[in-house]
Formats: C-alpha cells, sequence, structure tokens
C-alpha cells in the first residue's frame, strides 16, 4: 500500500451541508446516447506514388495543411499535393547531389 491512514476520517457535523454537491451533480446531463459507428471503407480512394521516400523513423516527410494540401519529401525534392483540386507541383529540390529534405511542416 502507498497511501495507509491509520484512523478512519471523521464524520461530518450534524446538519453539515456540502455545497460542492450541487457543483459534480448539475452538469451530468443527459446519458449518452447509444454509440454511432462510422462506416470505414474496405477499398482505397485514391493511391498516391511515393518514389524515393527516405525509409527513416526520426523524418518527418509529410505534414497535411489546413488548407487540404499535403507536402510531401520524396528524395531531394519536395512536392505539394491538393487534395481538392488533385493537382502536384514542385515546391523545391536540394542543390547538392545526395542531400535529401529531412522535414517539412506548415505553420
Amino acid at each position: 500500500r502507498i497511501l495507509a491512514f491509520k484512523q478512519k476520517a471523521p464524520a461530518p457535523p450534524e446538519g453539515h451541508d456540502n455545497c460542492l454537491r450541487g457543483l459534480y451533480t448539475e452538469n451530468l446531463g443527459p446519458a449518452p446516447s447509444r454509440k454511432q459507428f462510422r462506416h470505414i471503407p474496405q477499398t482505397q480512394e485514391r493511391i498516391l506514388d511515393a518514389p524515393d521516400l527516405v525509409d527513416d523513423y526520426y523524418l518527418n516527410l509529410l505534414d497535411w495543411s489546413c488548407n487540404n494540401v499535403i507536402a510531401v519529401a520524396l528524395g531531394p525534392t519536395v512536392y505539394l499535393w491538393n487534395a481538392t483540386a488533385g493537382s502536384v507541383e514542385e515546391l523545391c529540390t536540394m542543390p547538392n547531389a545526395g542531400d535529401y529534405v529531412s522535414s517539412v511542416a506548415w505553420s
């Protein structure tokens, strides 16, 4: 036992009204309704090819923006894929041979 008391806590005085009782019981609200189940498709909607994706756990090579644009680093090049329009744009390429992008992130 980590926490043990030698004596039981004393009982509250006669006529004591716990003012916090309403705080803990007031916001309970109605019981939650039956759990809604989402339909999860069993087939893919779209497949994006990702050649030269560096296989390294510590790299952050993919990021999704709030504008529905995905930035992905493939080898020395960063591409932007607009999920709404389906268009692909090359953002930049590393100038030196052997260099690669280690992280992409939206701010």
